[in-house]
């Protein structure tokens, strides 16, 4: 089956044109209870219904969420470590959408054998290749994915902004999320990029990148005392360790001008998921700290 590559400003605006263009029938989605606020943002901007599943590469787990044969799956790579061929092909097979989140891995411009109906990668700020702006998407050719400029991007951004602070503070309980915040503005973006210029500095600069995160993680491997690490964690995206207290040694890394931050909330805590038992998410949300290891 041939494949169609989509070059666009951000991850989400392609993932907004697919949805719209090719699921609009699939009501309910499966996302990951441990990913970036903007994913179930945007599928709650679509009144989709949305079910949460717990962190973790178990595909018989996602499965035993799946409520009909409508249900659309949302897979990403935690922590840039990628998903098994035998376990997208079990999804792909019971679902009439899968869409595959690798933006927390390193892009790739080409794709020889696309299983999931959506590959996304991103090179976005703090992702692995930061460019500042940038995406890449995959699909079936039988899909469309067409092109919707948007006419002020620049209010677009703002708004993002002010959804990215309305986030945080659900997250420390300043406020409770509704869902009319995300649908009455527009905050997704969908401007194009030059493609042939896009690509060329993804391929001048991903190499680099790479090499220096490799440094950089054998340097925290070499430092840092193993009780504090995980190897079923991919540290490609950022080095990753677990620590009891992590509000404490990100406030003293600060101090020091060093950069680090704690990973995405299990956001089926803070999006009124009555039936939220994903206690992984929250274990890793209490428990993760990202050491930066890019630029």
């Amino acid at each position: 089956m041939n494949t169609k590559r989509i070059i666009g400003f951000r991850a989400l605006g392609i993932l907004e044109r697919f949805l719209i263009q090719n699921c609009n029938e699939i009501q309910h989605w499966l996302l990951p209870s441990t990913v970036c606020f903007s994913v179930p943002f945007l599928f709650t901007r679509l009144n989709k219904q949305i079910t949460f599943y717990d962190y973790g590469y178990d595909a018989n787990s996602i499965l035993d969420r799946i409520e009909n044969l409508h249900t659309g799956i949302l897979l990403t790579d935690y922590y840039s470590k990628p998903w098994q061929s035998t376990d997208l092909l079990l999804l792909k097979a019971s679902t009439p959408a899968l869409v595959h989140d690798c933006c927390l891995s390193a892009p790739v411009t080409d794709v020889a054998h696309l299983v999931a109906d959506l590959l996304l990668f991103s090179t976005g700020k703090g992702k692995v290749l930061d460019l500042g702006s940038g995406a890449i998407g995959f699909c079936h050719s039988g899909h469309d994915v067409k092109s919707d400029p948007v006419q002020d991007p620049e209010k677009i951004r703002q708004q993002y902004q002010e959804l990215d602070a309305y986030w945080k503070e659900i997250l420390v309980g300043k406020t409770s999320f509704k869902k009319e915040r995300v649908q009455d503005v527009d905050w997704i973006e969908h401007s194009d990029l030059d493609e042939p210029v896009y690509l060329s500095e993804v391929h001048k600069k991903l190499q680099a990148r790479l090499d220096h995160k490799s440094m950089l993680n054998a340097t925290y491997s070499q430092l840092i005392n193993p009780v504090f690490l995980d190897n079923s964690i991919g540290n490609e995206w950022r080095f990753n360790i677990l620590v009891d207290q992590p509000r404490v040694l990100l406030n003293e890394l600060v101090k020091k001008d060093l950069f680090a931050s704690n990973h995405y909330a299990n956001a089926a805590v803070y999006l009124n998921d009555p039936e939220n038992t994903n206690n992984k998410s929250s274990y890793l949300e209490k428990h993760i700290v990202n050491l930066f290891n890019d630029q």
